[in-house]
């Protein structure tokens, strides 16, 4: 008999559907009927209510998209000694923004897995494999997920995913080190081992280039508040860096998280509601905040001495 998993019950006299519309995660038939019943289940399905995303794993309609709910699905679908890997990994780890099509999971040499979903990929590795718990997920860790996505990236995006992930210590060198000599093949793998010991090096401009705090580190800066949350018309912005006293705000654009169309379309709509409230807004972009940190220094002091308020006449 199947050990059926902790859910959430439904509330009184709550339908399968509402129950279903209230819960992102997937589950078993038998998780289901447990709570409800199998015609239940059933008209559910028939109805649109409930979705099949993977051989017995069911979830709310309303949630089958979401990369969160196709993760649980998969891993529900596959079995134990299986984990989240790939960019599906990155993702639910906060290393990538955006989440991809295709969950990518990590098994076993010898595991078979049978009837694959079409939006699941499967890599096998006799490699050893450490396992994490991200939340409500079994992935790799981040160190192996970089390696396997790396060279699948944009190339304008590799650096930056990498360094992001280590300036803000979501994965260590030593981690990424160990994936890459445990993984016989990995894409890139030139490329990551460099950008890697440059940074284990010390090399301060990788680190002024990733975050603001060490870029713009003066005592000029120090009025800035950090991560401030501006509402506009109901809509909320956090904000890398404001400055009160010349109403300007300071995003540091990392190649990673701004570079498709429909990013530049959003960061638009977002500078031009925080310009109705009189507030400028100054974006340095990957490039400059890597390769010339001390000249995003010099025009931000300069925007910001242009931007001063006029002093009362006596």
């Amino acid at each position: 008999m199947p050990v059926l998993r902790a859910v959430p019950m439904p509330q009184h006299k709550e339908s399968l559907a509402q129950w279903a519309n209230g819960t992102w995660h997937a589950y078993t038939h038998q998780e289901i009927e447990a709570l409800f019943s199998r015609r239940q289940l059933l008209n559910a399905l028939a109805a649109g209510q409930i979705v099949r995303l993977a051989p017995n794993a069911y979830a709310g309609a309303p949630h089958s998209h979401s990369i969160h709910t196709k993760a649980d699905a998969a891993l529900l679908w596959a079995g134990e000694g299986v984990a989240l890997g790939g960019l599906a990994a990155l993702f639910l780890y906060g290393i990538v923004s955006d989440p991809p099509n295709v969950v990518e999971l990590v098994a076993p040499a010898h595991r078979r897995l049978a009837s694959q979903p079409s939006w699941v990929s499967v890599r096998r590795t006799s490699a050893p494999i450490q396992h994490v718990q991200v939340g409500r997920w079994t992935a790799v860790g981040p160190g192996f997920a970089l390696c396997q996505s790396f060279g699948h990236l944009a190339r304008s995006e590799r650096e930056g995913v990498v360094l992001g992930a280590l300036a803000h210590k979501m994965v260590t060198v030593g981690e990424i080190r160990r994936a890459l000599r445990a993984l016989p093949r990995v894409r890139g793998r030139r490329a990551l081992t460099s950008v890697v010991d440059k940074f284990a090096e010390g090399h301060e401009s990788f680190l002024e280039w990733w975050s603001s705090e060490n870029v713009f580190t003066g005592s000029e800066f120090k009025r800035f508040i950090r991560q401030h949350l501006l509402v506009v018309e109901g809509a909320k912005y956090r904000v890398d860096m404001y400055d009160e006293r010349t109403r300007t705000v300071v995003e540091t654009d990392g190649a990673a998280f701004h570079s498709s169309p429909a990013d530049w379309q959003r960061d638009l709509r977002r500078d031009a509601d925080i310009a109705s409230l009189g507030i400028q807004t100054v974006r340095f972009s990957y490039h400059d905040l890597r390769d010339r940190p001390d000249w995003c220094c010099e025009r931000l002091l300069a925007i910001l001495a242009a931007r001063e308020p006029a002093r009362p006449s006596r």
